[in-house]
């Protein structure tokens, strides 16, 4: 039988599509038809967030192992191997933990990964013979995205000049000319590095000791903040 389940075997004696058959003893029989061994092409991968990241946080997928004639299997024990790569270095794989909970689904935890990008992961189930057969419809694409602005990373791009303040800390001058506006440019970045692309972030801002200044933020929705101000006469 191609779909594994319970079945009923029936022996009996006699003639087929006569009235003169009759069952032997204790027919019919109990038959349950197990699953094959996993199959690659069958063995279907689902990812967390539909393989969407965050730089950081790891990576979640799960594998349902399923039989050449796509029975669920319900049995663990497979070899499954994973490994997650950019795709632009494909040479630098990272090894994934793959968790086998002896149901026949296994959970596939990749690591964190800090640069924001595209990636590939590849996931193979080892065959009988000893070889990583890979899923088909492999390797699955993922794309990780930067993580929240921090300030800490988040600085001026551009509108000021870079000095050394007198404590000796990096700092950003700048010159503007009074009741005229002047404008600098902001670009966020999470605590990797990873330059934002969207928007949406609150900026409380204000001229120290002066509080006629006017300063207003302008979110450009892609990262960048405009940050205008005034220091009236």
């Amino acid at each position: 039988a191609g779909v594994s389940g319970r079945y009923l075997l029936s022996v009996e004696i006699g003639e087929l599509n006569t009235s003169q058959l009759s069952h032997i003893k204790d027919s019919p029989f109990l038959l349950t038809v197990q699953p094959g061994r996993s199959d690659p092409d069958t063995s279907i991968l689902s990812m967390d967030n539909d393989g969407l990241g965050v730089a950081g946080r790891p990576l979640l997928a799960r594998l349902q192992t399923r039989d050449f004639h796509q029975n669920v299997r319900y049995q663990g024990g497979d070899e499954i191997i994973a490994h997650l790569f950019a795709v632009e270095t494909p040479s630098e794989k990272y090894r994934c933990q793959v968790d086998d909970d002896d149901s026949g689904t296994y959970l596939i935890e990749c690591p964190s990964q800090w640069k924001e990008g595209s990636y590939l992961l590849d996931v193979s189930i080892e065959s009988s013979a000893g070889n990583a057969e890979p899923l088909k419809f492999g390797p699955f694409h993922v794309t990780v995205f930067p993580g929240h602005a921090v300030a800490s990373t988040t600085s001026v791009v551009s509108g000021g000049t870079s000095i050394i303040a007198d404590s000796g800390i990096p700092s950003v001058h700048f010159i503007g000319d009074a009741g005229v506006w002047g404008s600098f440019v902001v670009s966020t970045k999470d605590i990797f590095g990873n330059f934002l692309t969207t928007g949406g972030n609150n900026f409380v801002t204000r001229v120290v000791d002066n509080d006629e200044a006017e300063v207003h933020v302008i979110d450009q929705e892609n990262g960048d903040y405009i940050v205008a101000y005034k220091v009236n006469e």
